[in-house]
């Protein structure tokens, strides 16, 4: 059984806190003069995969928060075949704060010939019980020090879910992901969730998605920049909120297609100065659609440049006001 104690100079004496970490292997522990706190983090390394799990901890840091570097084949070392996932860091119930950045990730293979990529994952999710996760990181506003920063050989799986809180410290004005990958990035925002930050991604040889559906909100006062060597899609469903503030600028730069979807009872706003730009080597595309509302409140540009067809579809109840 876990038990927590406390030095009183002579003796350890047990003591009761209000949570008791789970066993942990791998892991490292220090005391926070600053704080006056312990941190605690855990880690497993399991047959050439790194795999971190916050189980309803708080790591409380003053430089970065979760930190996981991958450099080499992404294979298993027993059994040379591929590994789904390279490095997969989840979070749930727990807390990151960092005063650097939230998570780091680093995933390479430096023998650049290998087919073989590092795939990553990063789950923020809720325990068993209800509480949701939280991540919160860097107080910069440039893509150095985002509050989540990866940089893979591979794709990205992104989830913040049920609830759950991704956000940088200066809030709108901050950086909520910088991430760099060689195949697809998938982002999600999902059942009553909220991301709060710019964001940039960068899909080397792949599409990005970026989903914010259910009752979710993504909020942000800076440019946020999708690029990807294929399609970039960003979809805004079922009651959700996509706010872009004052001198904010969405950017969708695709090699393919580029395609925003805002439906079912969505808000997506454009505040003040913000502008809306779309690039696309094939089509670009607008749809809003079954009751959604998409508004364009200020001196906003709304510039979509396609190789083939550029399309606004307003339609089902749709609302659009320029």
């Amino acid at each position: 059984m876990p038990l927590t104690a406390e030095w009183d100079g002579t003796n350890w004496l047990p003591v009761v806190t209000s949570q008791t970490p789970p066993v942990q292997t791998g892991f490292e522990m220090v005391y926070d003069a600053a704080r006056d706190n312990i941190v605690l983090f855990g880690a497993n390394f399991v047959s050439g995969k790194i795999s971190i799990t916050n189980n309803g901890e708080t790591i409380d840091s003053g430089g970065a928060g979760i930190v996981a570097a991958k450099l080499g084949a992404a294979v298993d070392p027993d059994t040379g075949l591929p590994l789904t996932e390279s490095i997969t860091i989840q979070n749930i119930g727990g807390r990151v704060e960092a005063d650097g950045v939230g998570i780091a990730v680093t995933a390479l293979d430096p023998n650049l010939g290998n087919p073989v990529v590092n795939n990553v994952r990063i789950v923020n999710d809720e325990d068993a019980n209800g509480v949701a996760g939280f991540i919160t990181g860097s107080g910069d506003i440039t893509l150095l020090a985002p509050t989540i920063g990866v940089l893979t050989d591979g794709g990205l799986t992104v989830i913040n879910d049920n609830g759950s809180t991704m956000e940088n410290s200066l809030g709108v004005d901050g950086v909520l992901m910088g991430v760099v990958a060689g195949q697809s990035v998938d982002i999600s925002n999902d059942n009553g969730s909220f991301m709060t930050g710019a964001v940039g991604i960068a899909s080397a040889s792949g599409s990005v998605e970026f989903d914010n559906t259910r009752d979710s909100t993504w909020n942000f006062n800076n440019t946020s920049l999708i690029a990807a060597s294929e399609n970039v899609t960003v979809t805004n469903d079922r009651g959700s909120q996509i706010t872009v503030g004052t001198n904010g600028t969405l950017a969708l730069v695709a090699g393919a297609n580029a395609l925003i979807t805002n439906d079912r009872g969505s808000d997506m706003t454009f505040l003040g100065d913000s502008d809306n730009v779309m690039v696309a080597v094939e089509d670009a595309t607008i749809s809003n659609d079954r009751g959604a509302s998409m508004s364009f409140i200020g001196d906003n540009l709304n510039v979509m440049v396609a190789g083939d067809d550029a399309s606004i579809d307003n339609t089902r109840g749709g609302s659009m006001n320029f």
